[in-house]
């Protein structure tokens, strides 16, 4: 995670319903398994102002060229 907390409150659950956290890439439920998503997924996430996919965990404010 990174140095600052992150402010995402799927950190404090049990249980997550997400694999991972759509604020700062953590890995919040090991249980449910990394899916292989595609560029039109990570449109979709960029849209909901998510800095990192919740389904693999990319980071999707890069810069395409």
């Amino acid at each position: 995670m990174n140095s600052r907390r992150c402010i995402n409150l799927n950190h404090r659950r049990a249980s997550s319903p997400i694999r991972m956290c759509a604020m700062c890439g953590e890995v919040l439920n090991h249980q449910i398994p990394s899916k292989e998503c595609s560029a039109d997924d990570h449109a979709e996430k960029r849209k909901h102002q998510n800095m990192y996919c919740c389904d693999c965990g990319e980071y999707l404010l890069e810069t395409q060229d």
